[in-house]
């Protein structure tokens, strides 16, 4: 259902689940499928996340865009920052 309601139409969608439940799968599924395997992005990865915070738009040479599609990003969060 998550590839064919909200990621059909652009949006955003969120999973959460406890540990070991297929979250992490599901999203590599997700880009396998959609073709865009390298726009998966770990959040506890320093470097990414200094990237990012730096600007958000200077990740951009680091996206597989695949001509025609919307582009399909996974961002993991293993655990909550406070």
């Amino acid at each position: 259902m998550i590839n064919t309601d909200p990621l059909a139409f652009g949006k955003m969608a969120f999973v959460s689940g406890p540990r070991q439940c297929g979250k992490t799968t599901l999203a590599e599924s997700l880009l396998v499928a959609a073709g865009h395997e390298a726009n998966y992005f770990n959040w506890d990865d320093v470097e990414f996340r200094r990237l990012w915070l730096h600007s958000p738009a200077a990740i951009l040479p680091l996206l597989h865009i695949v001509p025609g599609c919307l582009p399909l990003l996974v961002f993991i969060v293993n655990r909550v920052i406070v």
